[in-house]
C-alpha cells in the first residue's frame, strides 16, 4: 500500500488543477506586486509583466466600491492589527467586466524583509470554464505550506477500475469526506467509488471512460456521501495520465467542496428569473448602466441593459443600445440635467426621483421622470416614464397610474396602506420582504400585530396622535413573522384620501449596528491610546503645540499643562528644537512617519527620547514621545556582548593559526615519533580552540554545553586518525553547562585519552570499539574505555614519562578531580570531580 506521503505529488496535482494566481506584495508598499503568477492574464485579461514592470499596480483593477474595505485591511496589516486574512471583493478586468474574487493571504518574515504573500481564487463558477493552471515555479519563492493552508479540498491519483482505486490522496480528503487518507488508498476500508451517490456512480463511470478516451480534461459537478451519512456536492477536475507508451496508468486531479455554493446558485438562479420577468414585464421604462471615469457626463454611463418596456420608448432593438453610453441615445443629456443626479446616486449610494421635465433634441421632445438608484454591483438603475402633456388625457391617466404602480412596486422602502381601524389595505414588495409577511397574510392584519410584543398599547397612543396631528416620523421596533426583532425608521402621513393613511418604514438595523460598531470602535481607540507609554501631543507645521492627546509620566524639563500654544524651539534646547522641527516638517512634506531620538540632561541625570511623528493632515502631525534610556543601556550593553564574542572568535582563530604553524612545522621532520608529536600537540590546540568556538556560538557567552563538545572532540579525533574501517567509537553523555575554566582541562583530558585508545589499543587494524561517557549524577564523571590489548603493567604505566598520561594526572589535579584506571577488560580511565 501506498503511504500518503510526498508533498511533491501533492503538488504536481494542485499544479495541474487549481485555478489560483500566487502573488506576493511588498507590506510597505502592498499596491506594488513583486510576484504575480503568469495565469493572472487568465483572471484579469493583463499579463504578469503589466504588473511586475509597474505598468499596474494592484489598486488600479480593484472595483471603486471595495476599495475602501480593501484599503481597511491594508492599514490594519500594517498596524500589526492583522497577521492572516480572508477578503472578497471585486475587479475590473482588462475588458471592464466586473470579477468577484477571492483573496487569501499573511504576512511572512524572512530575515529583515516583510511581506504579504497568499493566493487570489476566481469566483467558483469560473472554474469549470477556466483550461489554464496556475504558475507556482520555484523561481517565484512562495511557501509550499503557506499555498496548501489555504486550499480547501482533496488532491487525488487512482486506477482507472470499476472503483478509482486510490493510489495517493491528501490530507484534505478528511475534511471533506470525513474519512482518513489511509482508508481509501488501496482500498484499505472501503473503495471511493461507493462515497460517490449511488445515482451517480455509473453516470461517471461512462463519462471518465469517454473522457479517457478522448484524452482530455474533465470536470464534474456530482454529490458524495460523507462519513457521517450526509450529502455534500463536489466539483472534481481530473486528466488521465498515461505512460510513455500511451497506456492509461491512471486518473489524478483535484476535489473540492460545492455544497454552499451549488445552494448560492439555485437560490440565485430563481432570483435572476424573477427579476428577468419582473424588468421585462414592467410598464415602466427600465434602463442600467455600468459608470466610468467620474459619472459626470452623459458618456460615462455605458448601457448594460434595456427593458422592453424601454427598448419600444426608443423605438430600437437591444443590440442597438446595449454597450452605448446614454449620450449616443440622447445628444443634449447633459444639458437636462439629470446626469448630476445619477452622479449623486453613484456617488452616495442613496436613491433619488428626477421630476417630470421636458427633454429635446432632433429626434426627441417629451416629458419624462426618473426613479434612479444604485445597485450592488456598483450599477445605476433608471426607471423611467413619458408623462408627455401633448398625450391623450386619457393616455396621460394611464400612464400617471402605471408610474405610482411602478413606484409603489419598486421602492425599496416599505409602503403601507391603513384604513381607520389601522388594518392594513395594501403593501408592496418591500413591505413583504421586511415583515417576512406575504400580502395576503398582511391583508388580513393590523399595525399592532407587527409592533415589539411588548409596546402595544404605545402603538395605540400612537396612532391616536398621529390622527390628530396628520403626520409623525421617528424609529419603533417591530416583530417580523420568524419573531426577529428589528429597528425600523417610519415616515406617515394621514389622509392621503379619506379615511386613508400611508406609512413607509425602512429598515435601519444595520445602521443601527454600524453606529453600536462605531461607539465600541471609539471606546477601543481611546483603550488603545490609553495603552500606549508616553506622551501624545498634536502640532502643526510650525511645531506649535495644539493638543495633548495622552499625558505620561516622563521625566520632563517642564510641565506637560504649560507647553500648549509654545513651539518645540521654545520648550526644548536650541539644537534639539531644530531638528525636531526639521522632522515635523519633512514627516508633513513626504507624508510619512518620522523617528527622531534625542538625549535631554536633567537633574538625575542623562535621558533618552524617541519621538515617532507622523502627518494627521495636510498641516498637523501627530507625535508619540517615548522614553527610551534604558534602551539605550541594553544598546551598550549589546555592544559589549557583540566586542566579547569578538574577542572569543579571534583567540580562536589564532588557536587555529597555532595549529597551522605546527602542521607546517612538522613537514620539517622525517622522524615519525616527532611528527606524532606535532599531532597530539595540534590536537592539544585544537580542543582549546573548540572551547572558545563553542563560547562564541554561545547565546549567553559564559558557558559551554559539554555534550556538542565532547563529541566534537571525539569526533575529529576519529576522523583524522582513520579508525572509521575496524574500530566503533560510542558516546554517551548528558547535558552540562561549563565554564571555560572547567570545559578547556575537561577536553585536554578528553583528547589525551581518546587519543591514547586510538593510537595503542588496536596495533594491526584490531577490531574494537573505544566508549565514552559523560554523567551529570553524583558529581561529573568522564569515562574513556576501550575494549584493545589493553595495559600489561599498570604500575609501569602510572610510572611512564608519557607527556599524555602526565597531562592527564596534571589536569585532574587542577580539577580536584580523581583518577581510577581499570585493565580488567582493554582499559578504562574514569575522572571524577
Amino acid at each position: 500500500m501506498q503511504k500518503n506521503t510526498g508533498n511533491g505529488m501533492e503538488l504536481e496535482i494542485l499544479r495541474r488543477h487549481i485555478h489560483a494566481v500566487v502573488f506576493r506584495r511588498q507590506l510597505q508598499d502592498p499596491w506594488r506586486l513583486s510576484f504575480i503568477s503568469s495565469n493572472i492574464v487568465t483572471l484579469t485579461g493583463y499579463s504578469q509583466q503589466d504588473f511586475l514592470q509597474s505598468k499596474l499596480s494592484w489598486k488600479d483593477i480593484i472595483f471603486s466600491s471595495d476599495l475602501d474595505r480593501f484599503e481597511s485591511l491594508v492599514n490594519d496589516i500594517a498596524d500589526g492589527l492583522e497577521d492572516e486574512y480572508e477578503l472578497n471583493y471585486r475587479i475590473l478586468n482588462s475588458g471592464d467586466d466586473v470579477v468577484s474574487v477571492q483573496e487569501k493571504g499573511k504576512v511572512v518574515f524572512c530575515g529583515s524583509d516583510c511581506y504579504i504573500e497568499g493566493i487570489i481564487l476566481p469566483d467558483i463558477q469560473d472554474k469549470a470554464e477556466n483550461t489554464h493552471s496556475f504558475d507556482f515555479n520555484e523561481s517565484g519563492d512562495m511557501h509550499y505550506s503557506s499555498l496548501l493552508s489555504k486550499l480547501p479540498g482533496m488532491a487525488y491519483m487512482c486506477l482507472n477500475d470499476d472503483n478509482r482505486t486510490m493510489r495517493f490522496v491528501s490530507d484534505g480528503c478528511f475534511e471533506l469526506t470525513g474519512y482518513r487518507p489511509e482508508e481509501l488508498i488501496e482500498n484499505q476500508n472501503l473503495f471511493f467509488d461507493h462515497i460517490i451517490h449511488p445515482d451517480y456512480r455509473k453516470i461517471l463511470m461512462d463519462e471518465w471512460q469517454k473522457r479517457i478516451s478522448e484524452q482530455s480534461v474533465f470536470h464534474f459537478e456530482y454529490p458524495i456521501i460523507t462519513v457521517d451519512g450526509n450529502e455534500k456536492w463536489v466539483w472534481e477536475q481530473g486528466r488521465t495520465v498515461f505512460s510513455s507508451d500511451g497506456e492509461v496508468i491512471g486518473i489524478e486531479g483535484f476535489i473540492s467542496d460545492i455544497t454552499d455554493y451549488r445552494m448560492k446558485r439555485e437560490r440565485l438562479s430563481k432570483s435572476e428569473e424573477l427579476f428577468r420577468g419582473l424588468f421585462d414585464t414592467i410598464p415602466s421604462g427600465c434602463a442600467i448602466y455600468r459608470v466610468i471615469n467620474d459619472g459626470s457626463r452623459g458618456s460615462d454611463y455605458i448601457i448594460t441593459d434595456f427593458n422592453q418596456t424601454a427598448l419600444r420608448l426608443e423605438g430600437k432593438g437591444k443590440e442597438e443600445v446595449v454597450g452605448r453610453s446614454l449620450y449616443d441615445l440622447r445628444p443634449n443629456i447633459d444639458q437636462y440635467g439629470l446626469i448630476d443626479v445619477f452622479q449623486r446616486v453613484w456617488i452616495t449610494g442613496e436613491s433619488a426621483y428626477y421630476p417630470a421635465r421636458v427633454y429635446s433634441d432632433e429626434r426627441f421632445e417629451n416629458w419624462y421622470e426618473n426613479y434612479i438608484f444604485k445597485v450592488p454591483t456598483g450599477e445605476i438603475v433608471a426607471i423611467y416614464n413619458d408623462v408627455t402633456d401633448k398625450m391623450k388625457s386619457q393616455q396621460v391617466l394611464r400612464e400617471s397610474q402605471q408610474r405610482l404602480s411602478a413606484l409603489f412596486e419598486n421602492a425599496m422602502d416599505s409602503i403601507f396602506l391603513v384604513n381607520d381601524s389601522m388594518k392594513y389595505v395594501d403593501a408592496n414588495p418591500a413591505a413583504c420582504e421586511l415583515t417576512g409577511y406575504s400580502k395576503e397574510e398582511l391583508l388580513k392584519m393590523f399595525i399592532s400585530d407587527i409592533s415589539h410584543p411588548k409596546k402595544h398599547d404605545v402603538a395605540k397612543r400612537m396612532w391616536k396622535m398621529f390622527i390628530e396631528d396628520g403626520k409623525m416620523s421617528g424609529e419603533y421596533t417591530i416583530e417580523r413573522k420568524d419573531r426577529q426583532l428589528i429597528e425600523v425608521e417610519f415616515f406617515a402621513a394621514a389622509n392621503i384620501v379619506p379615511g386613508l393613511h400611508l406609512s413607509i418604514l425602512r429598515d435601519i438595523t444595520e445602521r443601527k449596528t454600524t453606529e453600536k460598531k462605531l461607539r465600541e470602535k471609539e471606546e477601543y481607540n481611546r483603550s488603545v491610546v490609553g495603552a500606549i507609554p508616553g506622551m501624545i501631543m498634536r502640532s502643526n507645521s510650525e511645531g506649535e503645540y495644539l493638543d495633548i492627546l495622552k499625558s505620561s509620566e516622563l521625566k520632563l524639563p517642564f510641565k506637560v499643562e504649560e507647553i500648549l500654544g509654545k513651539k518645540v524651539t521654545d520648550v526644548f534646547p536650541q539644537d534639539e528644537g531644530q531638528r525636531i522641527l526639521v522632522h515635523i516638517k519633512m514627516a508633513l512634506a513626504t507624508m510619512s512617519l518620522q523617528v527622531i531620538e534625542y538625549p535631554l540632561q536633567l537633574p538625575d541625570g542623562k535621558f533618552w527620547f524617541e519621538a515617532r511623528i507622523a502627518p494627521l493632515n495636510e498641516t498637523e502631525v501627530i507625535a508619540l514621545v517615548l522614553d527610551i534610556t534604558e534602551r539605550k543601556h541594553l544598546d551598550e550593553m549589546k555592544n559589549k556582548e557583540i566586542l566579547l564574542k569578538e574577542v572569543h572568535h579571534r583567540v580562536k582563530n589564532n588557536l587555529q593559526i597555532i595549529s597551522s604553524l605546527l602542521n607546517l612545522q612538522s613537514r620539517n621532520f622525517d622522524s615519525h615519533a616527532v611528527k606524532n608529536a606535532f599531532i597530539d600537540s595540534q590536537n592539544r590546540v585544537r580542543s582549546m580552540s573548540l572551547a572558545h568556538e563553542k563560547l562564541y556560538q554561545s547565546p549567553d557567552m559564559s558557558t559551554i554545553e559539554m555534550s556538542d563538545y565532547i563529541k566534537s572532540i571525539a569526533g575529529y579525533l576519529y576522523q583524522i586518525y582513520n579508525m572509521d574501517e575496524h574500530t566503533e567509537m560510542i558516546i554517551e553523555t548528558d547535558t552540562a553547562y561549563f565554564s571555560v575554566d572547567t570545559a578547556v582541562p575537561l577536553g585536554l583530558m578528553l583528547n589525551e585519552l581518546v587519543t591514547n585508545s586510538l593510537k595503542h589499543a588496536f596495533p594491526e587494524e584490531k577490531e574494537g570499539s573505544v566508549t565514552i561517557r559523560f554523567t551529570c549524577e553524583d558529581g561529573y564523571t568522564l569515562e574513556v574505555a576501550d575494549d584493545g590489548i589493553g595495559i600489561a603493567d599498570i604500575s609501569e604505566y602510572e610510572s611512564s614519562p608519557s607527556l599524555g598520561l602526565k597531562i592527564v594526572y596534571m589536569l585532574a589535579d587542577q580539577l580536584n578531580a580523581t583518577v581510577e584506571v581499570d585493565t580488567s577488560n582493554g582499559t578504562s580511565f574514569t575522572v571524577s570531580f
